[in-house]
């Protein structure tokens, strides 16, 4: 075994932050993918990390009140699985919802629009959900944008109140709107017009 890599690997992981969760593929610039796997499984065996899936591994945050690993936060999860397959992706619109403070109610399940496969992931209990949606549901746009395209969707093709409008104007810069708009063209009829409606009074 290469000890100068295994070295190496161990100081990355002491850098770490409590729960950050890193990649195999972070490591590649130390040695062979065969040998990080090596070190990783040994460092697993002494509790140094923890494995979530091949390929996905993190740094526990023991707490010694709760004598338990502090949860890691289902986001970040979802971010890692998304960067170790290379996916585009965005909440659907229930959770987005709830993220612009648009609804109150909680999803009961993690459902996420990928440009990768259909996937399903259980993470302390949690469904995770990662459903197909087209390139072009994603291409050209900011995440923020995405996330205001999904907020629509959500809404509806209704009439919206005051209190959702404001929430919408104020999430986004004034050339965040512009850039949206514009990009928007190709949109579902309805929601290019909804989306021009909510913003359409930012200029007025």
């Amino acid at each position: 075994m290469n000890t100068s890599a295994s070295k190496k690997i161990k100081q990355y992981i002491e850098k770490l932050k409590p729960n950050q969760i890193f990649l195999t593929n972070d490591l590649i610039d130390v040695t062979n993918y065969n040998n990080i796997k090596i070190i990783l499984y040994r460092l697993e065996k002494q509790k140094i990390i923890k494995r979530l899936m091949d390929g996905l591994y993190y740094k526990p945050d023991f707490s010694p009140l709760l004598n338990a690993d502090i949860p890691l936060d289902i986001e970040d999860v979802v971010k890692k699985i998304a960067e170790k397959f290379n996916w585009k992706i965005v909440p659907e619109h229930n959770k987005v919802l709830n993220m612009l403070n648009l609804s109150t109610q909680v999803p009961a399940k993690y459902i996420y629009l990928s440009t990768g496969p259909y996937r399903k992931y259980n993470i302390y209990g949690f469904d995770i959900y990662f459903k197909h949606a087209s390139e072009k549901n994603f291409v050209n746009y900011t995440y923020k944008e995405l996330l205001v395209i999904q907020a629509i969707k959500g809404l509806g093709n209704k009439k919206y109140s005051s209190y959702s409008k404001e929430i919408l104007q104020k999430f986004l810069t004034n050339k965040e709107t512009k850039d949206l708009i514009s990009k928007s063209k190709y949109q579902t009829k309805w929601v290019y017009q909804k989306l021009e409606e909510v913003y359409c009074e930012k200029f007025s």
